[in-house]
């Protein structure tokens, strides 16, 4: 049994997200400049995508944002900065804590999304302290971080 309603809508959200990832079927925005995006407009950048509907839900949320123009730009791959930032905002995850990624300066608009993911602990880098934030995030990587923030068992 879940606490409150929010936590049901925050298990909803991720097992979207969960189920169309192991679909194959969730192409999210790339999005550099992410904290220029607040104020931009929505739009897809392509007509009459079938994903439309669904991500217009998650950016009216605040879940998702598009680049600097507010394209979601649906069939790009995603990084991973993004989709820590993603989750970040889906989970209500805002504490951040000290930065343990060597590839990451603190300044760079994923630098406190990252370092909030690692608080969590729902993410680790890539290995050697390495976080890897503008490498393509695979399907694997995207379920099991899912995964961990809806803690189920591998």
């Amino acid at each position: 049994m879940y606490k409150s309603a929010k936590a049901r809508g925050k298990k909803v959200i991720g097992g979207i997200l969960c189920g169309l990832l192991m679909a194959g079927q969730l192409l999210l925005p790339q999005a550099p400049g992410m904290q220029e995006v607040l104020a931009a407009p929505f739009t897809m950048g392509t007509q009459n995508h079938w994903a439309e509907q669904y991500m217009r839900k998650l950016f009216d949320e605040g879940i998702m944002r598009g680049d600097i123009n507010g394209n979601m730009n649906p069939d790009r791959k995603i990084t991973r900065a993004e989709f820590v930032s993603i989750i970040n905002r889906a989970f209500g995850y805002k504490v951040s804590g000290k930065n343990p990624f060597k590839d990451v300066k603190g300044t760079e608009w994923y630098a406190n999304d990252l370092s909030i993911a690692y608080q969590q602990g729902y993410f680790s880098g890539s290995g050697k302290n390495m976080a890897e934030p503008m490498s393509n995030l695979t399907r694997e990587q995207a379920v099991t971080l899912l995964c961990r923030n809806l803690n189920l068992e591998g």
